[in-house]
């Protein structure tokens, strides 16, 4: 306000002067080159109070409603953010502000540079994740400390893993582990210096807290008061997961196919380096099956039975067939009690839909079942033969 009266003040002092000498001039010519001089004076003497201001690069716009002026230090930060850094520029204003006026004050970034020592600001990187993942260790009954591959002799082998790492792409982080059923993990993750991580609130410790990644999981990250969100997505292939475990009764003698008067062949009951009941053996009654939904929720609580190989040409296959007897009668993925199961290998068929295909037309033409036998039902899984993760096959 008093910027504004000594303004005013001046205005009148110009305004008065240039009154009394236009009358004392004696030509016309001499007072308009008097009324140019004055008007000139005039309006050094509106802007010269302001220009000894303390007005800093402010970049805002106030209105004041109030019936009476007041003076304030106004602060605004403007913020500048890319994929890797945050720049944040502080801009101050300080002035006196009168009633029903709005300021429109530009802030012009045009002169800055990268000279922190200069302007004042400074650059730092954005808090993030630079590794996430599980350790087998760490997750010890739910992650498998192997992965079957098929080497260039078209046999299976075991891979041994120690780790499970996600890939990291922008904001998001996903992983398929392809006989996940339980989604209680523990992850491992690295964040950068000085970040903290936290789900829902709660803070994260890498390798130690566990976490449901039943539905995907926000993690954030944060450092100096900026916070970073990552969307975590663990999924299986999206099929049940059957849990096969074999006691050690019954007989695992080897069986052999090929070779010559019994030299050479194939062990046909073996699979990798475990060995499966021939299909000529009896039955037992301690093997241990559970079967999961894909979301992790169990469809057949474990029970007993017994398990071993199947077919005549197919067990021979690399990928092997198994047949499942249960002790007591039970409802598998929607299909009808029993006792009777069976994985099938598809071994020969690559795209692994002829044998579904061959179940859905029986359903619908009903053909070769007499005497009020049910169709035969057909259910895709993946089962896991403890502690090892077999192949896709339908379940019937």
């Amino acid at each position: 306000m008093e910027t504004c009266r000594q303004a005013a003040l001046c205005a009148c002092a110009v305004s008065l002067a240039y009154g009394i000498l236009s009358h004392l001039l004696p030509t016309e010519r001499f007072a308009k080159q008097l009324r140019l001089i004055l008007t000139l004076l005039l309006l050094i003497a509106l802007i010269q109070p302001f220009l000894h201001q303390d007005v800093s690069l402010p970049a805002l716009a106030i209105q004041e409603d109030s019936q009476s002026a007041y003076t304030q230090q106004y602060t605004q930060a403007l913020t500048r953010q890319t994929e890797a850094h945050l720049a944040t520029f502080t801009a101050i204003c300080q002035a006196d502000f009168e009633a029903e006026v709005v300021y429109n004050i530009p802030l012009s970034l045009k002169n800055y540079a990268a000279q922190a020592e200069t302007f004042g600001y400074k650059e730092s990187k954005l808090p993030s994740l630079s590794q996430f993942g599980f350790s087998v260790e760490q997750n010890a009954g739910k992650l498998l400390n192997n992965k079957l591959v098929w080497n260039r002799s078209n046999q299976p082998q075991f891979n041994s893993v120690s780790t499970y790492p996600a890939t990291i792409s922008g904001s998001e982080v996903n992983l398929m582990i392809p006989y996940l059923y339980d989604f209680h993990l523990v992850p491992t993750f690295t964040a950068s210096e000085g970040a903290t991580v936290s789900v829902g609130g709660v803070k994260q410790t890498s390798g130690v807290t566990e976490v449901d990644f039943t539905q995907p999981v926000t993690y954030t990250v944060e450092s100096d008061g900026v916070k970073r969100d990552y969307v975590v997505n663990i999924t299986n292939t999206g099929l049940p997961v059957v849990v096969v475990q074999q006691s050690a009764s019954g007989d695992f003698s080897p069986v052999t196919s090929g070779g010559f008067l019994g030299i050479g062949g194939n062990t046909v009951n073996q699979f990798v380096d475990f060995m499966v009941r021939d299909k000529d053996t009896e039955w037992v009654q301690d093997d241990q099956l559970t079967i999961y939904n894909a979301d992790g929720t169990l469809d057949v609580p474990t029970a007993l039975c017994g398990v071993r190989l199947r077919g005549n040409t197919s067990k021979a296959f690399p990928k092997k067939p198994f047949a499942i007897k249960l002790v007591e009668k039970h409802k598998v993925l929607g299909m009808p009690k029993h006792k009777r199961w069976v994985l099938l290998a598809n071994w020969l068929d690559h795209s692994m839909i002829r044998n579904a295909v061959a179940f859905d037309l029986a359903h619908a033409f009903e053909r070769a079942w007499k005497c009020c036998c049910p169709p035969p039902s057909d259910s895709r899984t993946s089962p896991a033969s403890s502690p090892r993760h077999l192949h896709n096959c339908p379940g019937c």
